[in-house]
């Protein structure tokens, strides 16, 4: 599971209802967190209780998150007094399994793109020992590998590239890699490591248009999205993550043969990735509402940005001429 929200075991029932939901949870092996924000990490409590009642694991669920997932499950454990938040929750930090051989400090959104920067993109597993060992063996029942990758989102962000080997492990000899991207202003990093992949699944929080605020907020619009994608040579980008700020659909409508966005409950196989541009052009009528306010958002943020480039050249001008006029003012006379 890549990151879970606040309400993730309640959209499992919704979509599933009660039988197939437990089928699945049972079958739940690993949780992958990307950050610490609530829309990505707070339903895991829920979801591990839920899978410890159902399989009766004492280990408890396995977890991958970053360091400061830990003491946030303590606080909450000694907030609520309750002891077993942690017990079904098999915790491993991303610090404490892997490392970085270059540099362990969080890197700015312009070290993370400068082209000379020598960053190692994927954090390699230490070694064996401790939780190490049992991480190592959990990836191996499990036939996967696991590459996080740090992204400038927040200090303690990461991007993920999952893949399953091409030497047969897999119980089909299938090969696969999948990136998965959390939030992220665009990273060449990741594109790096995430090379040649099968799947991008990559955040696109903002429209085009509005990377200013993209920029503040460090998160990707459509088209950096897109152009991550290019770069990485991925086969398919799946575009998530929009805000409800500015529409429920992404903005774009352009036919492209390998990008589609995501939405709630979506269910799709790798085989029928190419199937999902071609539900483009009904997603106008499907959403008609929402499409028309993207398009009025996107015309009035464009209307905006005008009306502010002119007040800005009217300033200029009006200090370029008040300076002209000081300058002949004070321009002694010749006799």
């Amino acid at each position: 599971l890549l990151d879970c929200a606040e309400g993730t075991l309640n959209q499992f029932y919704f979509l599933y209802g009660i039988e197939e939901t437990h089928r699945l949870l049972r079958g739940l092996k690993l949780i992958l967190i990307t950050h610490m924000h609530a829309d990505h990490h707070g339903g895991v409590l829920t979801v591990a209780r839920k899978v410890h009642e159902l399989t009766h694991n004492t280990e408890g669920l396995a977890v991958l998150a970053p360091t400061p997932f830990w003491r946030w499950v303590s606080n909450y454990s000694e907030l609520f007094n309750s002891c077993s938040s942690t017990k079904h929750v098999r915790l491993f930090c991303i610090d404490r399994v892997y490392e970085d051989p270059v540099s362990t400090s969080a890197p700015s959104v312009s070290e993370m793109d400068a082209p000379s920067a020598k960053v190692n993109p994927v954090w390699q597993l230490k070694q064996s020992v401790g939780c190490v060992t049992a991480w190592s063996s959990l990836l191996s029942q499990l036939k996967l590998k696991v590459d996080p990758v740090k992204v400038p989102h927040t200090g303690t962000s990461w991007g993920y590239v999952i893949s399953r080997s091409k030497d047969g492990d897999g119980d089909d000899g299938t090969f696969w890699k999948v990136v998965y991207s959390g939030d992220t202003p665009p990273c060449s990093q990741l594109a790096e490591a995430g090379s040649d992949c099968d799947l991008l699944i990559h955040e696109a929080t903002m429209g085009d248009g509005y990377e200013e605020q993209a920029v503040k907020a460090r998160h990707s619009t459509t088209g950096e999205a897109i152009q991550i994608g290019r770069m990485m040579r991925a086969k398919f980008i799946l575009l998530t993550h929009f805000s409800q700020r500015f529409s429920r659909l992404p903005s774009f409508d352009t036919f492209q043969e390998d990008i589609a966005p995501a939405f709630d409950f979506m269910q799709v196989k790798f085989r029928d990735l190419w199937k999902l541009p071609y539900f483009l052009p009904y997603y106008k009528y499907a959403f008609a509402k929402h499409w028309e306010l993207l398009q009025n958002r996107a015309d009035a943020n464009q209307q905006k940005k005008k009306r502010n480039e002119e007040t800005l050249q009217q300033t200029r001008n009006a200090v370029s001429d008040a300076l002209g006029d000081s300058s002949k003012r004070e321009k002694p006379s010749s006799s």
